[in-house]
């Protein structure tokens, strides 16, 4: 049941509080009083499509909302469940029209398509207009009125509730099968990961080595022309240090038997010479 209407900029109405008590109500007036307005912003809260041609402050949204008490109404509480939003005993559906022409639409608060709204609001209000009767072609009034007749509309009610459980179980299965194929997805690349790594078969400390080798690589150059300095510097330069080395050491043994004492010193000068010997080999690339 309606129980508030709201109307805020729509046609030729800046504020409007409808408030019908839960009788018979009757709105009358002149030509142009803005009767069928009321009752285009009502089609809004119930679906209807519209544009900014409606305000009459261009530079404001319009904004209506309907406040329905909807305690008894277990239909449109199932048709809540069944749309994933909230119950509340007085449900508040609103419309926005920008000023840009978009418009938005509420119920209770929540975000809601204009299919979503047309469906729900069918349960609250039976508009009845010019060209009505096309209702009577429309399956679910046919079914609706056959469960009247027949007097099946419990029992009508009881299926719907079964089928609103048999659809939201049998989401919720194909939402456990989607999530447990996506882990097996997982685990599959995971193994797959693992068997790589197992048949790859590093040694302790091979991708440390690697990480060396890798930035040897990078500074190969340079490597290249300090071992080829070094190398050059004992062994082929204008004054090999090993050839001067070598000159050190047969001076001193020289003159080792005129000074015994010299001996050490000249073998330890032989020891360096063969050591820096060994040295210029292996910087040899």
């Amino acid at each position: 049941m309606l129980q508030k209407l709201v109307i805020k900029n729509y046609a030729i109405i800046d504020h409007l509080l409808l408030e019908p008590d839960a009788h018979l109500n009757t709105v009358t007036g002149e030509t142009g009083a803005g009767k069928s307005i009321i009752l285009g912003a009502l089609s809004l809260i119930l679906g209807e499509r519209a544009d900014s041609s409606i305000l009459i402050n261009k530079n404001e949204k319009s904004v209506i909302e309907g406040y329905f008490d909807v305690s008894k109404n277990e239909l449109f509480r199932n048709a809540l469940t069944n749309a994933e939003l909230d119950y509340d005993p007085q449900c508040i559906i609103r419309r926005e029209i920008a000023v840009n022409g978009k418009s938005r639409a509420f119920i209770n608060d929540t975000p809601v398509t204009l299919s979503v709204l047309n469906n729900l609001t069918s349960l609250l209000v039976d508009l009845q207009q010019q060209f009505g009767h096309l209702a009577l072609e429309d399956d679910n009034f046919q079914m609706e009125a056959l469960d009247a007749i027949s007097n099946t509309t419990e029992a009508a009610e009881a299926y719907r509730q079964l089928f609103y459980r048999h659809k939201k179980i049998n989401q919720q299965l194909t939402e456990h099968r989607e999530r447990r194929a996506q882990w097996q997805k997982e685990a599959d690349y995971k193994q797959y990961l693992l068997d790589e790594l197992l048949q790859a078969a590093f040694r302790e400390n091979e991708i440390e080595q690697a990480e060396q080798q890798l930035k040897q690589m990078g500074h190969a150059e340079n490597i290249i022309s300090v071992l080829q300095a070094g190398r050059t510097m004992l062994e082929e330069g204008e004054q090999p240090l090993l050839n001067e080395l070598k000159r050190v050491s047969q001076q001193l043994q020289g003159i080792a038997e005129l000074m015994p004492g010299i001996k050490p010193l000249q073998e330890r000068v032989q020891s360096v010479w063969a050591e820096l010997k060994d040295i210029a080999g292996e910087l040899e690339i």
